[in-house]
């Protein structure tokens, strides 16, 4: 993940952490996924904390977007529907 930090265009490094993630295996995910959630004493590599950021900062997007269409959705008269 080190190179993938390397590239300057930001989309493109979101690309292609994605593509490095969508290789992993069901079992290799499985253990990622509970290092994430269960916050181990062991220190985070710097590859592994922008990981671990990318991801929070998705969930905290797709909150913030649920949140603006419920506001939306109460402001729009109902007649609009």
């Amino acid at each position: 993940m080190a190179e993938v930090e390397a590239v300057p265009d930001a989309q493109l490094r979101a690309t292609l952490s994605r593509a490095v993630l969508s290789m992993l295996g069901d079992d290799l995910l499985a253990v990622i996924e509970e290092m994430m959630m269960e916050r181990l004493e062991i220190p985070e590599s710097p590859g592994f904390k922008t990981l671990r950021r990318k991801i929070e900062a998705i969930g905290e997007a797709r909150g913030e977007a649920r949140a603006l269409l419920t506001v939306l959705s109460a402001r729009r008269p109902a007649w609009q529907w």
